[in-house]
């Protein structure tokens, strides 16, 4: 009766943590589509950005696999039943980030600087993270490591999630009454990076036996 039980219970967790992962592929998805219209590569789409149009194209381009890409990390039966294809996405979706994270870098000093120091400073920052927590999800790919590669793209995936959450929070009418957006955008950044981190680390630290 016990083993029914946990059975049952650890179907439940899995179709619950499923239906979470699509939820955020579709949101990400919608969030690709209101980007699409820059591979016209045409000047006039890409206003004060057409100096550094092709740093900004990369960051688009590998944010969007690193989005797009990221839930298939953490779906078990996919990763059981594809281990070869799996292999190749978990590549595609590091090396977007590489590619992407790089990019922000520079675009950060470049033209996040004209809004001011302190957006430069939030970008570069979380760019860095970005980049850093893939490149020890690689690491722990290198050394076969499984369980350190889970929690390493755990945090990597949370960070990705970041351009999502930001955008929603910084664009909501009551934080126009906070300040504008120089003033404000750096402070939302900084949350949405470092409370979805704590509260994944908190879990990861709790169940580890």
């Amino acid at each position: 009766m016990k083993t029914t039980i946990s059975s049952k219970q650890q179907n439940l967790k899995t179709i619950v943590w499923l239906v979470i992962l699509l939820m955020l592929l579709l949101i990400s998805l919608k969030f690709v589509i209101g980007k699409l219209h820059y591979f016209s590569f045409k000047d006039e789409t890409f206003g004060r950005y057409v100096g550094v149009k092709w740093w900004l194209i990369g960051h688009i381009s590998g944010g969007i696999l690193a989005l797009i890409l990221g839930p298939f990390q953490f779906v078990t039966i996919f990763r059981a039943k594809f281990t070869g294809l799996y292999k190749w996405i978990e590549q595609l979706y590091l090396a977007g980030i590489v590619i992407s994270s790089v990019c922000s870098m520079y675009l950060a000093w470049n033209m996040g600087i004209i809004i001011h120091w302190t957006w430069a400073l939030s970008s570069q920052v979380l760019a860095f993270v970005w980049l850093a927590t893939a490149l020890m999800a690689y690491r722990a790919i290198l050394k076969k490591r499984t369980q350190q590669q889970k929690e390493w793209m755990i945090r990597s995936y949370l960070v990705t999630l970041v351009f999502l959450l930001f955008r929603w929070i910084v664009f909501l009418p009551v934080m126009a009454k906070l300040g504008n957006y120089p003033q404000i955008a750096p402070t939302i950044m900084y949350v949405t990076l470092i409370i979805p981190l704590f509260v994944a680390e908190i879990i990861i630290q709790w169940n580890k036996k």
